[in-house]
């Protein structure tokens, strides 16, 4: 309302004052009430605390810790039947599917499954129990062991437990640094306990002690992990830090074999760098290769790939089962090194003793978890074991539609690698290759997993001697196969570039990390970064004015869409992250910024308007007692 709409309204107001019985000073606050109505609408102003009594506040009555604390075992250690049984089922839930298990459906499938995992079991167990410095037959025993305990508490119906490249790796880290420490903390009858080893191998027993203690820590961290609830901490290992840490990973699983495969007796190199160290120790003895090494490495890499990249899928189509490649080149190595004594003749490394049957339970040291070092290693491995055995489980999950219960899925990895420690076994995790196998071949359940058990107490008992000629570059080439899966992960840092920088950022930092420095420091490293991105995120979140596109109802981004349109007379923003303290002032930033607004000026602005109202106030309450004075003057009264 300007000067002029005044003026007009107080002369129609000062011509019609004779003939309306309305005082002039009535008719003057009226007219500044109607002045005001169009600005404002009149309401009250009201502190937190009058709003919350006006209105029938209802707030949440403070629990303190001990009503929670009654609260929680009111509700879970209620003693009734029902209660009793649903807590047993949820700790075992084994029990719970067992008897509703469909024999004539999913009796075979399973079978077949826990046969075609058991083969591959065989040559993966031996080579993966070369990465953790521990004889070839405990890689057979991982499978065995701790897996009945998963199956009876674990949750997913179709993940293969047993042994894992980077998990043995971690643990042969682990092995390797802490074996010398035992010496002299043994007795002669603990040396005759292990059935795996002769009496006078001390150096290998202390490896197996070692391990078995790693396996007992990592299964206590994890049991730990599961009764406070951290299941679903695993959220922070995004997809992009599993995938470059795992890659990373890989490097050091290979570089591990290149001795095997070249057939060098490669110095031991441990700590930050240790990857650097072995490839400058490794070229100036490149000349001294064993050739047969080599050549039989080489071949069966060759024989290896030749399946997986062209036979595969023309055998798929003419056998429902996968042939166990791995486990031909197994027995065609082992019988070509009996034939022509590869061992003697050549100087190749070779298995070495298999011992038929099981092997005694075993006191690991405990005295070991005293070590800082040795504690916070098995934390690692109690992590990395256990996230890469739920990503698989969520996987197959999805898949067929069922759901697995992450803490739960803690304690039965904890509960297995404490019982298998007091074998000497080191730690087990799912392996990504035999569960799609299990998976392809018709595995519904987890009975697969205890039918493969069943098969390698056969092979453990009876055929586990005939592998003893095998030669180790055997081994090291179907590792060297099996890794290529991780390596070709390197493809994931084009897709996270293409989606986020940030992410991008996430890998090459936890891969540089992983590599070159060493596999704990990259894990630590690939957290910090991604906590950093999430930070950054928060604090550079997307923004923009949103504007609706003409009839249709929908608000989108007015800067992307060009048939957006903008509100008359308002702004509608969109803020791409919660409001909190950290990011206060980048969002007050924002909110300036998109609605163009300058704050001081606009607080300027307000100030002189409130003073020309108030001048404008005050002026027409001078009018309003002198215009009396002047219509008497006029006679007009």
């Amino acid at each position: 309302m300007n000067l002029v709409m005044v003026h007009n309204r107080l002369t129609s107001d000062y011509c019609e004052i004779g003939s309306n019985k309305t005082s002039f000073s009535e008719r003057i606050t009226q007219f500044m009430s109607a002045m005001e109505s169009p600005f404002s609408r009149p309401r009250r102003s009201f502190t937190q605390q009058d709003l919350q009594q006006e209105f029938h506040y209802r707030s949440e009555d403070p629990i303190t810790v001990g009503e929670k604390a009654r609260s929680f075992f009111g509700s879970h250690c209620q003693c009734s039947w029902e209660k009793a049984k649903a807590t047993f089922f949820s700790f075992f839930p084994i029990f719970y599917w067992l008897p509703r298990y469909n024999v004539q459906r999913d009796l075979l499938p399973d079978i077949v499954a826990g046969c075609t995992v058991a083969i591959m079991h065989v040559p993966q167990g031996l080579a993966y129990a070369l990465l953790a410095n521990l004889p070839p037959i405990y890689g057979i025993y991982m499978a065995f062991f701790p897996v009945p305990i998963y199956v009876l508490m674990g949750t997913s119906r179709h993940i293969s437990m047993g042994s894992f490249a980077v998990v043995t790796l971690m643990t042969g880290k682990v092995v390797e640094v802490y074996k010398d420490k035992l010496d002299g903390m043994q007795s002669e009858q603990s040396l005759q306990n292990s059935t795996a080893l002769s009496t006078d191998d001390t150096d290998i027993h202390r490896a197996i002690l070692v391990a078995s203690a790693v396996s007992l820590t990592v299964g206590l961290f994890q049991i730990l992990m599961g009764v406070v609830q951290m299941g679903r901490l695993t959220v922070f290992l995004s997809d992009t830090l599993v995938s470059a840490f795992t890659t990373g990973a890989a490097v050091h699983v290979a570089t591990s074999q290149v001795q095997h495969v070249f057939g060098l007796p490669l110095p031991k190199h441990y700590g930050p760098t240790k990857l650097i160290q072995t490839y400058r120790d490794f070229f100036p003895m490149i000349v001294s290769s064993n050739v047969a090494a080599l050549i039989v490495s080489g071949v069966t890499m060759l024989v290896l790939v030749l399946n997986n990249d062209f036979l595969k899928s023309h055998l798929a189509k003419m056998c429902r089962f996968p042939v166990p490649i791995e486990l031909i080149c197994v027995v065609i190595g082992t019988g070509v090194s009996y034939a022509a004594n590869l061992h003697g003749n050549y100087d190749l490394a070779t298995v070495g003793d298999l011992p038929t049957g099981l092997p005694h339970p075993e006191v690991p040291p405990v005295w070991l978890m005293r070590e800082v070092d040795f504690t916070i290693q098995c934390l690692v491995i109690a992590i990395v074991s256990y996230a890469t055995s739920i990503s698989l489980a969520k996987l197959f999950a999805r898949k067929a539609n069922y759901h697995v219960c992450p803490n739960q899925e803690l304690l039965a990895q904890g509960a297995g690698n404490a019982f298998g420690a007091a074998f000497g076994c080191p730690p087990f995790a799912a392996s990504l290759a035999r569960s799609l196998v299990q998976e392809s071949v018709g595995g519904k359940t987890q009975v697969a997993s205890l039918v493969s058990c069943a098969l390698l107490v056969f092979i453990l008992f009876f055929l586990a001697p005939l592998f003893e000629a095998l030669p180790k570059c055997v081994l090291a080439g179907i590792i060297l196969v099996a890794l290529r899966g991780m390596f070709l992960q390197v493809k994931d840092l084009k897709t996270a570039w293409r989606v986020s920088k940030l992410d991008a950022f996430v890998w090459v930092s936890t891969f540089l990390a992983v590599t070159l420095i060493d596999i704990d420091y990259g894990l630590a490293i690939g957290v910090a970064a991604s906590l950093f991105s999430l930070i950054w995120r928060c604090q550079r979140a997307y923004a923009c004015v949103l504007g609706h596109i003409p009839d249709m109802g929908i608000y989108v981004d007015v800067c992307r869409f060009g048939l957006a349109i903008e509100e008359k007379g308002i702004k509608i923003l969109h803020y791409g992250a919660g409001i909190h303290f950290a990011n206060r002032e980048t969002f007050q930033q924002q909110v300036y910024k998109l609605s163009h607004l300058d704050p001081e000026k606009w607080r300027k602005d307000t100030e002189k308007r409130h003073k020309s109202m108030a001048a404008r106030r005050r002026k027409l309450k001078a009018r309003s007692f002198s215009f009396p004075v002047h219509l008497e003057e006029d006679g007009i009264e």
